[in-house]
């Protein structure tokens, strides 16, 4: 069999045994030229036996466990087809016409030993459109019955004359022998004057009784032949050969060679498949056996018995197959297949160290996941014999998902079952389902911009975060996130220490530079702090116990005790307003303290300066301790049927604390407004930042920047002056 790859290469094919086409038909075809089925017999024995033969057969039923060979009960009865040889033609009409055939059936009921026979030759004519009428009938008693004529030599003969019929002088009838002895006896008679021996004959005679002899038969010369009755058996002429009649061993020398036919053995083992080289004697593989259901192959040889199946040497992509096909039949029928029906298994089976015993140690499994017609899938199993010698499914392959282009895997078994991947892992779509934990080795590695990691546990939070193992070997939360939509960073471990690191120019860990470090009762800043990343909110620490602000001190103790010292607060109101002016608390000449309408002066621009009598210094407020920074809140209510929409305004302003003359110059170092509403209390923050050493003394002023005609009345306020200590 491994030549027949290349014999159907080059057209040529040799079978050693019978082969059986699923196809109902066989066709020779060639376009152009002659084709021919040639059956050729290559044998010096002159027998039916070893000559070429075409051989139909009908039977009622085949052999349930092989369906190319007889089954029983059924035998074929008088009447029934037996096999037909039909020649065809092309009509008219372009049309494939039956023209011819021979017909072989059964003439009578078969017996226990013998099947009586009919052969029927018929042709068609130009009337009976491809319907062949039988002109020739021979029947299983030897009987040829023709319908219409037979041509002898040429001659058409169309009937046969009997005794019974009158002599009728024509060249297309015959006699029977009653018919020609009526004509003979009815003619005047003779002599026959001389009798000739022929070939192989002897004897012969001019006159009187004549004697012919008939010779043996010999190898060269036809004649009288004798039949062994060992052998033959000859009945009414007929000669046929009994069952066992022929021997080869009385016929061949030793064993029948391979060149004539033969194995060149006189024994074969049982169950063994047959291998031959040349004409060598055929050789029985003991180690390679087939008992009808399963083919065996051993080997004491290490690394052997080796299987090459079907070796592929075309010159294309194409590989070879190894096929397994699983068809349900019931009764010579096809029948659906269902699902979970096994299609193939590949099993693998050894010796465990006991008695020993085999056991199965894996397999390889494929069956029918859904048969429904349309959207068939498959499902591919890889099973292990698991602790107990149980084979159970590793990886499984899985097409019936109900979608085109996609299969589910399923790999391991048991929740305790690991998998590992010793190179990379690439998943295209998502991770959708985990168990508890997920173990990395050394990197967890994003490389899409959008890479993130997602807690979606209990909303809000509820635990869920980033753990690490304490000194004690006990897993601690670091990033977690304890629920009401809170993100905690920590470390429950004793006396658990957060750190927050950067690195300086160097890279790696020598870089490494501890930035914060959060205890159970401190934050640690190493550096300098910034807030919202101003260049004028750096917090530093310059010296033991000395905070700086840009490199300003704070005041972190002593007589002020803060770095803020309310400077002036306190209530106000003004009865009377004047178009751009500004008042300034006193309690001189009688008025109460809280009546800012006596001391005033025309407003100016911001940084702008004013002057006011020196007997008004009284309303200045004196600064204890260098300032860097001044903060005015004013809140403000007026009164008045135009307040409303009317601007409000209020000043911080500084002069030298002991100047000289009659006059005090005044500096603005910021202003405000408000915008008014009447009967309901209105804010502004006035903020100036800059040096204020402890020669200046400090006022606030109120007024209004509207021209004209003021509608403001009775305006209540309160305020508070506050000052950042250097």
């Amino acid at each position: 069999m491994k030549f027949i790859g290349q014999n159907i290469y080059d057209l040529v094919s040799k079978f050693r045994q019978k082969v059986f086409l699923e196809s109902a038909d066989l066709e020779v075809r060639k376009s152009g030229g002659q084709p021919t089925l040639e059956i050729s017999a290559w044998s010096s024995t002159a027998t039916a036996a070893h000559a070429g033969r075409i051989k139909f057969l009908k039977s009622g039923q085949s052999n349930p466990e092989d369906p190319y060979s007889l089954g029983t009960g059924n035998h074929t009865t008088a009447g029934e087809i037996l096999g037909r040889i039909e020649a065809y033609g092309v009509d008219d009409s372009d049309g494939e016409t039956l023209a011819a055939y021979i017909e072989f059936a059964n003439d009578a009921v078969s017996d226990a030993d013998s099947t009586p026979g009919k052969i029927v030759f018929a042709t068609s004519d130009a009337d009976d459109a491809g319907t062949p009428t039988a002109r020739l009938t021979i029947d299983d008693d030897g009987m040829a019955t023709f319908t219409g004529k037979v041509n002898i030599d040429s001659v058409p003969i169309a009937q046969v004359q009997t005794s019974a019929e009158s002599f009728a002088d024509n060249d297309t009838s015959i006699m029977t022998s009653a018919a020609i002895n009526d004509r003979i006896s009815a003619v005047a008679t003779g002599d026959i004057t001389a009798v000739t021996a022929g070939t192989n004959l002897s004897g012969g005679g001019t006159s009187g009784g004549v004697t012919i002899n008939l010779a043996d038969a010999s190898t060269s010369a036809k004649g009288a032949a004798s039949f062994s009755s060992d052998n033959f058996a000859v009945s009414s002429g007929a000669v046929t050969i009994k069952s066992g009649g022929v021997d080869l061993t009385d016929e061949v020398t030793g064993t029948l060679p391979v060149a004539s036919g033969g194995t060149g053995a006189t024994s074969l083992t049982d169950n063994s498949i047959l291998t031959g080289t040349g004409t060598n004697a055929v050789t029985a593989e003991a180690n390679l056996t087939y008992d009808g259901a399963d083919l065996t192959a051993t080997s004491t040889t290490s690394t052997k018995p080796i299987l090459t199946l079907l070796f592929n040497q075309t010159n294309d992509a194409r590989a070879a197959f190894l096929k397994f096909n699983k068809q349900r039949t019931g009764e010579g029928v096809n029948t659906d297949g269902q699902d979970n029906d096994l299609i193939g298994s590949i099993a693998f089976s050894g010796y465990d160290d006991g008695t020993p015993s085999t056991q199965q140690y894996g397999e390889i499994v494929t069956s029918i996941a859904d048969a429904t017609s349309g959207q068939e899938a498959g499902k591919m199993e890889l099973k292990v014999a698991e602790y107990d010698g149980t084979v159970t499914t590793g990886l499984k392959l899985d097409g019936d998902t109900n979608a085109d282009g996609e299969v589910d895997v399923t790999i391991a078994a048991g929740a305790a079952s690991t998998t590992t991947v010793a190179g990379n892992l690439t998943v295209t779509g998502d991770i959708t389902s985990v168990g508890d934990d997920v173990s990395i080795g050394d990197d967890l590695l994003f490389t899409s911009a959008a890479g993130k990691i997602k807690f979606e546990g209990t909303a809000g939070g509820g635990g869920e975060g980033v753990l690490y193992k304490d000194a004690g070997g006990t897993n601690r939360n670091a990033l977690f996130f304890p629920g009401s939509d809170v993100v905690a960073v920590a470390n429950r471990a004793s006396n658990g220490i957060v750190e927050i690191r950067a690195n300086t120019s160097t890279a790696g860990s020598s870089g490494e530079v501890t930035q914060v470090t959060v205890e159970d009762d401190k934050v640690k800043i190493a550096g300098s702090l910034e807030l919202g990343h101003a260049s004028d909110t750096t917090i530093a620490r310059s010296s033991a116990g000395v905070v700086t602000i840009e490199g300003n001190t704070i005041v972190t103790g002593g007589s002020g005790g803060s770095n803020l010292i309310t400077l002036s607060a306190g209530n106000g109101y003004l009865s009377t307003i004047t178009a751009d002016e500004w008042y300034f608390g006193n309690n001189s000449y009688g008025h109460t303290y809280h009546l800012w309408n006596n001391v005033k002066a025309s407003i100016t621009a911001d940084e702008g300066t004013f002057t006011m009598s020196e007997d008004y210094n009284l309303v200045g407020r004196l600064v204890p301790e260098a300032l860097s920074k001044l903060k005015l809140q004013v809140s403000a209510r007026p009164a008045g049927s135009g307040a409303t929409g009317e601007t409000l305004s209020v000043c911080i302003v500084s002069a030298d604390r002991d100047g000289a003359g009659t006059n005090t110059t005044w500096t603005v170092l910021a202003q405000g407004t408000i915008t008014q509403v009447q009967g309901e209390y209105d804010g502004v923050d006035v903020t100036y930042t800059g040096s204020i050493a402890t020669s200046k003394m400090l006022a606030v002023g109120v007024g209004s920047t509207e021209s004209g005609s003021i509608g403001t009345t009775n305006v209540r306020f309160t305020y508070a002056l506050t000052g950042y200590i250097t």
